[in-house]
């Protein structure tokens, strides 16, 4: 992958971490590609829930790469996991990563938790990026703005330490760019540091929601580097890169 596009016969790897929208932002993506006749397998390294939603291609999950490869050939989008208990997949083995990685173009993998919540701070054990990935996805919901940390925050302890704050003490602007900043953009670099990555600020669905999500992606650029930034309400996205607006270059471009 280069600048989010796919590379001649390689396959390429994007994982989504972060919390507050990583599957829907998979949805759209696997919808985008799938429409460009990209080859495109969606998968885990932790547990997401079963396909359902999928606005294109196939909602059946397969734990077979031969069933894989098939669906494959035939223009489906595909699931590949292993169900659990809770109605869950988790993901697939290293010798299956490595079949996946022969018969698609693209591998969109959830490879962080956050328990449906907007807000989170990543523990010593995640993310879990796959080895290969071209591209990390750093997603947050702008949902959690103005509310408790207690109320939108997965992982409160490790919030609250980042923060220097209390359960009940409102997330605030700021409080948002030391989360992507702190939480996930600089430790990310320092454990793959030739990986790309994006910043997602989803659920910006209401004007003021999207103004303080460009405050917060300019504040976070400050804080680390100029990365691009997309504001994004599931099907609506503007990337902003550097402080020059533009249309969002993706995978499909």
């Amino acid at each position: 992958m280069q600048n989010g596009k796919v590379i001649g016969n390689m396959c390429s790897i994007a994982a989504y971490v972060g919390a507050g929208g990583k599957t829907s932002s998979i949805l759209e993506e696997a919808a985008k590609l799938h429409k460009t006749g990209k080859r495109v397998v969606v998968t885990t390294t932790t547990h997401m829930r079963c396909p359902g939603l999928c606005p294109e291609g196939t909602n059946q999950l397969t734990e077979c790469p031969e069933e894989a490869e098939h669906l494959l050939q035939a223009g489906e989008v595909v699931w590949y996991g292993h169900r659990t208990a809770e109605g869950k997949f988790s993901g697939p083995s290293s010798e299956e990563w490595s079949a996946l990685r022969g018969m698609a173009d693209v591998i969109l993998t959830e490879a962080d938790g956050s328990k449906r919540l907007p807000v989170k701070v990543p523990a010593s054990h995640e993310p879990v990026i796959p080895d290969n990935t071209d591209l990390i996805i750093i997603v947050m919901g702008m949902s959690g703005l103005g509310r408790r940390i207690s109320e939108v925050c997965h992982r409160i302890p490790l919030v609250l330490d980042l923060l220097n704050k209390q359960e009940n003490d409102i997330l605030t602007e700021e409080d948002y760019a030391i989360l992507l900043s702190e939480g996930y953009i600089e430790p990310l670099h320092r454990r793959f540091p030739a990986c790309k990555m994006e910043i997602y600020l989803n659920q910006v669905g209401a004007p003021a929601l999207l103004e303080a999500a460009e405050r917060i992606g300019r504040a976070v650029c400050r804080k680390t580097e100029p990365l691009p930034v997309r504001y994004v309400n599931y099907s609506r996205a503007l990337c902003r890169t550097g402080g020059i607006d533009k249309y969002v270059s993706d995978f499909s471009t």
